[in-house]
């Protein structure tokens, strides 16, 4: 009796090891899951396709003109002053850039917080995939910006920003922003961006920095762009009337720069609105 109780406890002994290195088992499967699905990149850095630096370039349709001035703006997709440098310039930006009357240049900052991150690293996927198709992304993250104020798990997720690569013109790109596949390469160009510019946004013009009075027309006329890029060229750029906003004043002009801050993820206080006549700050050096 008793060698028959001693094999039936060994038996219930092996039962037991072998449903724990099931469970562990299991575990550890679904450890990896989770974290292939909701990796933050390793640490390597990778740039997008046809970049060397941190900043990306917006192809042209035609040959670009031989005195095309150089446009490039540090922008942050969180950023409510961005957003209103888009409504008064995006158009005008893409129209001038495809015609070769501009070399047109973002440098993406990333300070406000997650969803700025993972923006940022979303555009990367896009431009990797097909350079043609970041702009139209560009617009849309702006169009679709959420408010600084909501916390960030009701902000675009990785599943939104993969809708709108795809509404932009993007394939597949499900992996490359689900796994933040560029997020070193965000973090290091938004901590060399610093050196440049810590504010948002931030336009250099053949490498001068745009500021006082000519930075407030910029952000409150859609006819001041075309304006200074007509005196480089030394002739006038024909622009699409559709381009611009119909009625600027429509849309009173936000006064202001958002500002890096040491904590990435420290929302900027919401700024109020002015009319678009108010002079904007004169960005910090």
């Amino acid at each position: 009796m008793r060698e028959k109780a001693l094999k039936a406890e060994a038996r219930r002994g092996k039962v037991i090891l072998f449903s724990i290195v099931g469970a562990v088992t299991v575990l550890a499967v679904v450890v990896v899951i989770f974290i292939v699905n909701n990796a933050t990149n390793s640490g390597v850095l990778t740039y997008p396709r046809g970049t060397t630096n941190y900043s990306l370039t917006v192809p042209t349709a035609t040959a670009k003109k031989a005195n095309a001035p150089k446009v490039e703006i540090y922008v942050d997709y969180q950023c409510p002053f961005c957003q209103q440098f888009e409504t008064t310039n995006g158009a005008t930006l893409k129209q001038l850039a495809a015609d070769g009357d501009i070399e047109l240049v973002y440098h993406i900052r990333s300070f406000l917080g997650d969803y700025s991150k993972r923006a940022a690293n979303a555009a990367a996927c896009v431009y990797n995939e097909n350079p043609d198709n970041f702009i139209n992304f560009t617009e849309l993250l702006y169009t679709n910006q959420p408010s600084e104020t909501l916390p960030d798990n009701q902000k675009p997720q990785a599943s939104d920003l993969l809708a709108l690569a795809q509404q932009a013109g993007a394939g597949d790109i499900t992996n490359c922003i689900s796994t933040n596949q560029y997020l070193t390469w965000v973090n290091n160009g938004d901590e060399a961006a610093n050196a440049v510019a810590n504010t948002t946004p931030t336009v250099l013009y053949n490498g001068a920095r745009v500021e006082g009075d000519q930075y407030n027309a910029l952000m409150s006329d859609p006819t001041a762009l075309t304006t200074m890029v007509s005196g480089t060229l030394g002739t006038d750029v024909a622009v699409d009337p559709a381009a611009t906003p119909a009625d600027p004043a429509a849309t009173p002009a936000l006064t202001g720069q958002s500002t890096a801050t040491p904590a990435a993820t420290t929302p900027a206080t919401t700024p109020a609105t002015t009319p678009a006549t108010t002079p904007a700050t004169t960005p910090a050096q």
